[in-house]
């Protein structure tokens, strides 16, 4: 019995050149891990995404090998989603690209803000019913990355729910290994919260 309260399952979706990270990561949130098989950022999502359905949870967290999880992340991440008034996406992680939202939210003295966009992939929970319809929108669209779900989000009329602060911070110390592989700019640009939950002080 779980009172009507939301369940939350955690996958993590790594390379295997970051194996201590997520190895790491899996044991502080004990979840499972899903490595990178053909060095391919979109097979590797899908599967992420998919192993999880079987597992019946009502929402599903897929987080990337360099996510820095805040303290008592599980229970706070289910408090958020289950003070929602409605089905949103819910990403935990607010960046760089995010920043004026963010501090907007800040000034105005809100805890969260919402979005048609998806600013960052570094943590992404949806509701666990639309794993495979999200997957097939990609497949079908010959998905290279995981920015094809933003394309399913926006038809689908799923708005983005950003917590502030962010519950989850991106480590500094890693260069991007999708813009390495694509041949992208910005490998060794540093990624960061814009207001982490664990380092953020109120002025």
């Amino acid at each position: 019995m779980n009172n009507g309260e939301k369940t939350l399952a955690i996958v993590i979706m790594a390379h295997p050149e970051r194996q201590a990270m997520a190895k790491a990561l899996s044991q502080e949130l004990q979840a499972p891990i899903c490595y990178d098989r053909i060095n391919n950022l979109w097979d590797t999502c899908r599967r992420a995404w998919l192993s999880q359905v079987s597992v019946g949870a009502d929402y599903t967290l897929v987080l990337q090998d360099d996510a820095i999880a805040c303290k008592g992340f599980r229970k706070k991440a289910l408090a958020i989603i289950n003070a929602q008034d409605k089905e949103y996406m819910t990403a935990f992680y607010a960046g760089g690209m995010a920043r004026t939202r963010v501090n907007q939210a800040l000034r105005d003295g809100m805890p969260y803000f919402l979005s048609g966009m998806i600013f960052n992939e570094v943590a992404l929970c949806i509701p666990t019913k639309y794993i495979e319809e999200m997957v097939k929108f990609c497949d079908d669209r010959e998905a290279k990355n995981d920015h094809f779900i933003q394309q399913w989000a926006h038809l689908k009329r799923l708005k983005v729910f950003y917590p502030v602060p962010s519950l989850i911070d991106h480590r500094t110390d890693t260069p991007s290994i999708y813009r390495r592989n694509y041949g992208r700019v910005g490998v060794n640009d540093p990624r960061k919260a814009t207001a982490f939950i664990d380092t953020y002080e109120k002025p």
